[in-house]
């Protein structure tokens, strides 16, 4: 500790270099540094589906999830294990306890599962299991609502543009669309027509089966180009399909199907459904990989969504419907807002019983240094600005501004105490109260050492 001092106070132009390189690194990481609510963390839980589809409630529960349980509860390191059963799909989840290895859990689960799996029903496919993450919950979730347009062609656009252009944007892990409607082409057969021509739905069915094809059937070469050649016989309008010829079984005559059908452009039974500002539209969930800061991916799809109105402002109006990262941008910006009141007042504070500008804003000056000096350090480590990050520098701006005063306050009681070289005796008196400083700020961390050791989720974030 006293060569460190004497370093500072004999070389202040090297010292003073060293901490505007720190100034300048900490700048660069604080601009690139992932913003979080909370620190990653990997969640000690597993979930097993398995699905039976058309079985009632009842029966799921007793063919698939008690069977399940009565494996999964033999499982290491279990601590509770719940379920729900519905229609067509049973649903377990195992919650491990907190600090063992989840990869391991996980691994051990699946040999369950495997040995488990031929003893369930022959219908059931195989369970699948995964495990949760925070990190898969959406950042956006956008909102397409039609102009010119309808639900129909927005859906389209939806699913074949404007989702493989998000898809392209660096950390984005999938995007996920619901909502609006698919057409699909309805053949709709008269029985008794069908009967009189002595034509099944089976026949029906065969020959669209058949009829509706694309395959390769060669190449064609052309000097030193090969083209390759294609069989297309896909039906793209319901009065193609209509064409098709079936045959007469008694008769062996052929006839068009349109003379035994109805044959319409229908819409697709809807599976979901989304509406913002009291209008119907099509939505977009879109997921981050698990490694990308949700505010840094927030920026970057915000700005190839501002690309894509201007391209599809005709026909769709792009709206921003919920932005999680807005939350962390709050929370942060609040927390960053009170440590800055925070110094503030502290060098009020100083100037007020100190009655020395230049010594308060010594005393001050600390504060951004060692801030920044911190965030190089997290970005280092890969650590994220979270709450509790925040937190703890808060915290620690209070204890350095503590121990500023106190080594301030050696150096102005004890200036004219001996006529002696200034640099050896702020060198001297800084030594004096150099331990008593570093011991009560050990005193101070010492204190959330038990906290670590604490079980759950809160040592966890601790």
């Amino acid at each position: 500790m006293s060569s460190l001092i004497s370093l500072a106070v004999r070389r202040p132009i090297t010292v003073i270099m060293f901490f505007l390189c720190l100034l300048l690194l900490g700048g660069i990481a604080l601009f690139d540094l992932d913003m979080e609510m909370l620190p990653k963390m990997n969640l000690p839980t597993i979930t097993i589906s398995a699905s039976y589809p058309g079985l009632p409630p009842a029966e799921i529960r007793e063919l698939i999830t008690i069977p399940l349980e009565n494996a999964l509860a033999s499982a290491r390191g279990l601590r509770t294990l719940s379920s729900v059963s519905r229609e067509g799909c049973a649903l377990i989840t195992l919650e491990f306890h907190w600090g063992t290895n989840l990869s391991r859990h996980i691994a051990e689960t699946r040999e369950i599962i495997d040995v488990t799996y031929p003893h369930l029903p022959s219908g059931v496919e195989k369970p699948f299991i995964k495990p949760i993450d925070p990190s898969e919950e959406p950042i956006l979730s956008i909102g397409l609502l039609p102009k010119a347009a309808d639900l129909g062609f927005t859906k389209r656009i939806a699913e074949g543009e404007i989702r493989s252009r998000l898809q392209q944007v660096r950390g984005v892990g999938s995007v996920d669309v619901f909502g609006g409607y698919e057409e699909e082409i309805q053949v709709l057969v008269d029985q008794s027509k069908a009967a009189a021509r002595r034509c099944t739905l089976q026949h029906v069915a065969s020959m669209l089966a058949e009829a509706n094809f694309c395959f390769p059937v060669g190449t064609l070469s052309e000097g030193n180009v090969e083209l390759p050649v294609k069989a297309d016989g896909r039906v793209e309008s319901p009065e193609e399909l209509g064409e098709l010829l079936l045959m007469d079984e008694a008769s062996g005559s052929r006839f068009r199907l349109k003379e035994i059908a109805e044959i319409r452009w229908e819409k697709k039974e809807r599976d979901s459904l989304f509406h913002i500002n009291g209008q119907e539209g099509v939505g977009l969930l879109i997921h981050r990989q698990s490694d990308v800061s949700p505010a840094a991916l927030s920026r970057k799809v915000q700005t190839v969504l501002n690309s894509l109105k201007v391209s599809y402002e005709r026909d769709i109006e792009i709206l921003i419907a919920r932005d999680s990262s807005e939350l962390i941008r709050r929370s942060i910006d609040h927390l960053a807002f009170a440590a800055i009141i925070g110094a503030a007042a502290a060098f009020l504070v100083l100037l007020l019983f100190l009655r020395n500008l230049a010594l308060s804003v010594i005393t001050i000056l600390s504060v951004p240094i060692s801030i920044v000096t911190a965030l190089l350090l997290l970005k280092a480590a890969g650590k994220s600005l979270n709450i509790m990050s925040l937190g703890g520098l808060a915290l620690g701006i209070g204890m350095l501004v503590d121990n500023s005063i106190v080594v301030l306050e050696n150096l102005i009681q004890n200036r004219h105490s001996a006529p002696c070289d200034f640099r050896q005796q702020t060198i001297s008196r800084t030594q004096e109260v150099s331990s008593s400083a570093l011991g009560s700020t050990l005193t101070t961390l010492v204190v959330f050492i038990p906290v670590i050791f604490l079980p759950g989720i809160i040592g966890t974030l601790f």
